[in-house]
């Protein structure tokens, strides 16, 4: 089953792809995730722990294990959070997953970006802390895991209550789009990006970033941490 319309967000169905999962076809739409696409088909096993139980989909955003799979070869893939893509190939795993010892991934060489300030998280914190950087003329670097930036606003769909300073009666993912749109063409933007590690030496600080099949390392003398909560799991 899939929405083919909301009551609050418009969005547009993107071209039907094909994936494998453990060798059958499914039919997906560009802009989902595995999970998603997956679980219009039926499909509500997504992965097994080392005993053999069965997990399926909770947090939906990439912050549990119960959704691990192999994709195209590489095992402990979030699937909820991993958009699909034509011809993707996608496998369940019992526990941690095994690599296959001739798999070798594709590489790109690593970059190096220069910054004033470099932030992770793109949620609420983070846009907001990047429009005080722009506002004072220091344009960061803002790193984020999600395909797009807003955090949990943009799966925020009632109003918020409260006080009206703190946007009470104001809708999570209009919040979003606010905020986005103040910094969008000002900040450099790594989406589908984890930062790995802070390291400092005698030349300064650098932050290590895998984003796509590269590295890329962060030289900035500072670094905002915004990265937001989840929740604590049994």
């Amino acid at each position: 089953m899939r929405l083919v319309e909301h009551p609050i967000l418009q969005f547009q169905r993107g071209r039907r792809v094909m994936f494998t999962f453990d060798g059958e076809p499914v039919e997906a739409y560009e802009g989902e995730t595995i999970a998603a696409a997956l679980h219009a088909a039926g499909i509500r096993i997504l992965s097994r722990t080392r005993s053999g139980a069965p997990r399926g989909l909770f947090c939906a955003i990439g912050k549990c294990s119960s959704c691990l799979m192999t994709v195209d070869g590489t095992p402990n893939v979030k699937s909820c959070v991993t958009p699909v893509r034509d011809g993707m190939v996608v496998e369940s795993q019992t526990g941690p997953g095994r690599l296959n010892p001739d798999f070798r991934p594709q590489r790109a060489p690593a970059r190096t970006l220069g910054a004033q300030v470099a932030i992770v998280g793109g949620g609420p914190a983070g846009l907001s802390a990047a429009q005080t950087l722009l506002e004072h003329g220091v344009r960061p670097v803002l790193v984020d895991e999600n395909p797009h930036p807003g955090g949990q606003l943009v799966k925020q769909t009632h109003k918020f209550f409260g006080s009206r300073a703190e946007r009470a009666g104001t809708r999570g993912v209009t919040i979003a789009r606010e905020l986005i749109s103040r910094v969008r063409d000002e900040v450099e933007l790594l989406s589908q990006a984890q930062a790995l590690g802070l390291y400092e030496d005698g030349s300064g600080r650098t932050l290590v970033v895998a984003h796509g099949r590269r590295l890329t390392l962060i030289r900035s003398p500072y670094l905002i941490a915004a990265t937001g909560a989840e929740e604590r799991f049994l």
